[in-house]
């Protein structure tokens, strides 16, 4: 008999330590968090390799997440992309309800609050934009809590983006 628990995303619990867990489950998340903080300075492609090895994502992983691309105080066009990455792989399953939230902040926060136009959806960043949501064939219910939130915290948007989005009915 193996002496560990094996706990998922490469951690191990002692089975001689579990007598002092009252639950198995906060010891997961324990352990996950010590994981999550050892990728604080990872790069962010590890991070949502680790997020997604379930196919789902859940509260414990939006919160470390959140965590993660907030640490620096800005979203970087690579985090960006890894939401996208992240809620094309998570579309349609039983996600946490923070995970839209986390995903419509933090694609807003990444196009509306850089140097070149804050505030604004400009023609590049709209046509960033435009080619993440289109890229997967659909504009999912995440991808549409994006729209509404860039529709209410934007000054502007960029004229191609107002097309498109007239088109898509939002």
């Amino acid at each position: 008999m193996a002496p560990f628990f094996y706990l998922g995303h490469g951690c191990f619990f002692p089975k001689s330590m579990l007598y002092c867990a009252e639950d198995l489950n906060t010891v997961r998340l324990d352990c996950r968090d010590r994981v999550m903080t050892d990728y604080m300075n990872a790069p962010i492609a590890e991070v949502v390799k680790t997020i997604l090895e379930d196919g789902v994502i859940d509260d414990n992983e939006v919160k470390l997440l959140k965590k993660r691309l907030y640490a620096d105080d800005t979203i970087d066009k690579e985090e960006a992309e890894s939401l996208f990455t992240i809620n094309d792989a998570v579309k349609g399953k039983n996600n946490a309800g923070s995970w839209t939230q986390l995903f419509a902040d933090a694609i807003c926060d990444f196009l509306l609050a850089d140097e070149t136009s804050p505030g604004v959806v400009d023609d590049e960043e709209a046509t960033w934009l435009i080619e993440k949501l289109e890229g997967d064939g659909e504009i999912d219910a995440n991808e549409k809590a994006l729209l509404k939130s860039l529709q209410n915290r934007a000054k502007e948007l960029s004229p191609n983006l107002q097309a498109k989005l007239k088109a898509w009915g939002i």
